[in-house]
């Protein structure tokens, strides 16, 4: 939060009308999640994002806060494209999501399929699993 105050002050004066609202670290990725302002495009964040990069060192994702996990699943992770979400309803009543992704578009993923399944779980508070086919 320091790194992202001090580029609001510095580089960004943008940042100002944007709202911070969570910040979650699995492994080495960094994934934020914001609400932008009017001013900030998504081409603003990336550089946001890069420059947070070489100042502590992770690797940055900063995505638009959203309840459908499709959308943070599309953000989270792009440049791999998401074939669908599938709701699985498990017998003890809990519900669990799939995100698809193809065999081709592994490859793209910014990090392992552990770390981002983690990554997703957690910002959602439910079960998500990324399924390669």
């Amino acid at each position: 939060m320091k790194q992202l105050i001090e580029l609001e002050e510095t580089q960004f004066r943008e940042l100002k009308d944007s709202t911070y609202h969570k910040s979650y670290k699995v492994g080495n990725l960094l994934i934020l999640i914001v609400t932008s302002g009017s001013q900030m495009s998504y081409q603003k964040w990336i550089k946001v994002a890069k420059a947070l990069q070489e100042k502590i060192g992770l690797r940055v994702r900063i995505l638009e806060k959203s309840n459908s996990i499709k959308s943070t699943a599309v953000q989270l992770l792009t440049p791999a494209r998401v074939l669908g979400v599938n709701t699985v309803w498990l017998p003890d009543g809990t519900v669990q999501y799939v995100v698809r992704i193809s065999k081709q578009e592994k490859r793209f993923l910014p990090a392992d399929e552990t770390s981002l399944e983690e990554a997703l779980s957690k910002i959602h508070s439910t079960q998500v699993r990324i399924r390669v086919e």
